[in-house]
Parts: structure tokens; C-alpha cells; sequence
């Protein structure tokens, strides 16, 4: 139940107004959205509606909260009145109605301000400059599917370019977590100072990120087949990402084993190997690794190492997957850390999470964090 407030009906109109913008200047321009400029148009414009959404969602949020305040008090006293046990029960359900609305509401001030507000008045114009302390300050961006069709987690293949576009027009070199974290090149060059530099990642293995077409050949439009395009056509711009996979089906978040095409696992993981991208775990299933015991969390991690083994050797497996991404940006808590960390016996060399507008930092390579990048995410805002 929406209880109706002073700014109800205007936070509906703007988050309506989000939804037309969008689709709208997708429309408008989508013969060319795989142009900068039209992803600029679109940025700008959401960030607009999201700022202005933020700003009424204020409003409905203290309306609710103080609403939630007060019935919650008559709702305590009617414990000393002799009233009806109706009376007592529609009290009850108007708490929790504004305290359901609070939550709502909450989640909308914090996606107006994250999107709206804080990304634009805190990032400096020049976000990462060329200087000595530059590697430290690598955006590192978490990207999930690539699909024509997209949504929160998914990307197209026209935006997918005009990503790589920009980063290379403004003076980026890609690295992968690996090298980042251990500040040298695949080759064995120290990173430049001098040099600026980003990460690209994808989550979950889709099918989207790889795919190979029934003659054999590497789909155009996923995303190793719009990166090695890419790289092909401009020599002078290092490309390259980090991959992270289960090797178990989740079927209810529509997650299959390295890239979902069954049979072709060893030859997809070679590929991106011998191609000079990095392979990372995701575990052996996409679950909340902070819900699992240490020994749930150690048999995850042995069955991704098991079944890898069975693809790829164990040799290239210890040398090159060495990566670990939680699910869910879901972290185990610090008492099985042992579990996860090779510096106390684990699994991994380095980890990633997930945090808005965040820099990695290679000097903790535990928490190396991430940028979410989605059709509405400040992805230019990072990469200036």
C-alpha cells in the first residue's frame, strides 16, 4: 500500500519523466549510439531527472519517517487503552505502511544522490592526471552482459564500443586486475607513471561476453568479439580485460559454466589466455559468499579449482587464474578470510569487490574496487 504524500504524485512524474528521457534519446539516436556524443546527451539528461528526483523524495521520506514516528507511539499506548483488537491491527498496519514508504524512499534519495548529485559536485574535472601516484588511481569498471537489449546488468555492443572509444581518446591504456595489482605488464614491464590507465571486468560468464557462431568464428558483438575487433583496428591502443566465471550452473540468475556454450569451455578459456586477457574465479556457483561457513566456502572454491583443472590443466590454472570476485560484491567475513587469501594459505592472490565510484588501489589488493557500469551509470564521469 503507497500511502499518498505532498510530493507523491511529483516523484512519479519525474521517475517517469527518467524512464521516457531514456528510451526517448535512445530512439532519437539510436541509429548512432555507439557515438560518444550520444551517450554524453543521454548522461546528461538522466542525471538531471535523477538529481530532481532525489530532491522530492526528500520530501516524501520525512513525511513518511515522521508518519511512521507517530503512529508507531499511538500504536504503543493502545497496549494501556481498552480498544478493539481492530483498532489495535489497522494502527499496526499504518506503521508498517510508512515504514515500508520510508524504505522506498530512502532508496530513491540515494539513487537521485548517487547519480545525481554526489558523482558530478566530487569528481574533479581531471580525475586521474598524469602523475607519479597515477597507478594507484585506476578506475576499474564491472561490467556484466552485452546484449542488444538492455537492462540494470546489461550493456549493448554499440555502447561496449563507444566506451572503448573514449578511453582510447583520451589517453588510456588497459590493464588487466592482475597486472594492476602486481604493477607490471603481462611481459614483465613495470607499469608507467606517466601513463594512464583502466580495467575493464565482466561478471558471471554470460554468453554474452563470449560467444562463438555456429561456423566457428567469434560472434562480432559480444564482448571478445567487439575487443578484439577493437584491438585489430587500433594497434596503438592496448586492449585487454579480466573475465571472471563460475564453472557450475546457477540457473535461477541465468549463469552457466564459462560462457554457457557446453563442450566449448577449454577452447573459450585458451583463447582468452593465450590472448593475453586474464581468467578469474567467481566461484564454482554464483552465490553470497558472506553466507557460507568456512567449509561451504572452501568446497566452492576446490570445485572451481577441480573442474578447471579438468579444462585448462592445472599448471595454466595455478599460473593464471588467480583472481577471485564475490558474487554479489558478497565479502566472507573476516574470520574465514584464511580460506581466501594465499597469504594465510588460501585460494587467491588478489580480490576484487563492488563499490560505487570507486579507484582501485594497488597497494590493497584485497579490495580492489569497482565501478558499475550500466546504460545509466557515470562512465564518462570516470574516464575524462
Amino acid at each position: 500500500m503507497i500511502i499518498p504524500s505532498p510530493s507523491c504524485m511529483s516523484l512519479r512524474t519525474f521517475s517517469t519523466a527518467d524512464f521516457v528521457v531514456s528510451n526517448s534519446i535512445n530512439a532519437l539516436w539510436g541509429q548512432d549510439n555507439g557515438q560518444v556524443s550520444t551517450f554524453f546527451k543521454r548522461e546528461l539528461a538522466s542525471r538531471i531527472v535523477a538529481s530532481t528526483t532525489s530532491a522530492f523524495s526528500a520530501l516524501d521520506f520525512a513525511y513518511h519517517l515522521i508518519s511512521m514516528t507517530l503512529s508507531a507511539t499511538v500504536w504503543g499506548f493502545t497496549y494501556f487503552l481498552p480498544i478493539r483488537q481492530a483498532t489495535h491491527d489497522h494502527l499496526f498496519e499504518r506503521v508498517k505502511d510508512h515504514a515500508i514508504n520510508t524504505l522506498q524512499y530512502f532508496l530513491a534519495i540515494f539513487y537521485g544522490s548517487v547519480y545525481g548529485l554526489i558523482a558530478p559536485k566530487n569528481i574533479p574535472v581531471k580525475l586521474f592526471p598524469r602523475s607519479e601516484d597515477n597507478i594507484a588511481k585506476v578506475p576499474v569498471f564491472m561490467i556484466h552482459e552485452i546484449n542488444e537489449q538492455e537492462d540494470l546488468w546489461t550493456i549493448t555492443p554499440n555502447r561496449l564500443r563507444s566506451y572503448l572509444e573514449h578511453l582510447r581518446d583520451h589517453g588510456y591504456q588497459l590493464v588487466t586486475i592482475k597486472e594492476l595489482s602486481e604493477n607490471q605488464l603481462q611481459d614483465g614491464r613495470p607499469l608507467d607513471a606517466a601513463q594512464k590507465y583502466a580495467v575493464l571486468t565482466f561478471d558471471d560468464g554470460k554468453i554474452g561476453n563470449f560467444r562463438y557462431l555456429d561456423d566457428g568464428t567469434i560472434d562480432p558483438n559480444c564482448a571478445v568479439g567487439i575487443l578484439e575487433q577493437f584491438k585489430r583496428e587500433n594497434p596503438a591502443f592496448r586492449v585487454t580485460a579480466s573475465f571472471f566465471v563460475c564453472t557450475e550452473d546457477t540457473p535461477e540468475e541465468n549463469i552457466h559454466p564459462a560462457f554457457g556454450q557446453a563442450g566449448r569451455e577449454t577452447e573459450k578459456l585458451n583463447f582468452l589466455i593465450d590472448n593475453h586477457y586474464e581468467v578469474g574465479s567467481h566461484g564454482s556457483r554464483h552465490v553470497k559468499m558472506a553466507n557460507l561457513n568456512s567449509i561451504e566456502l572452501n568446497a566452492n572454491f576446490t570445485d572451481f579449482e577441480r573442474q578447471m583443472n579438468e579444462w585448462i590443466g592445472e599448471d595454466r590454472r595455478r599460473e593464471h587464474i588467480t583472481s577471485l570476485c564475490y558474487p554479489y560484491g558478497s565479502i566472507p567475513c573476516a574470520a574465514v578470510q584464511s580460506i581466501v587469501r594465499n597469504t594465510r594459505g588460501g585460494h587467491f592472490e588478489r580480490t576484487v569487490k563492488v563499490v560505487p565510484f570507486g579507484k582501485a588501489n594497488r597497494n590493497d589488493r584485497w579490495n580492489i574496487p569497482r565501478i558499475y557500469v550500466g546504460p545509466w551509470s557515470g562512465f564518462a564521469e570516470f574516464a575524462r
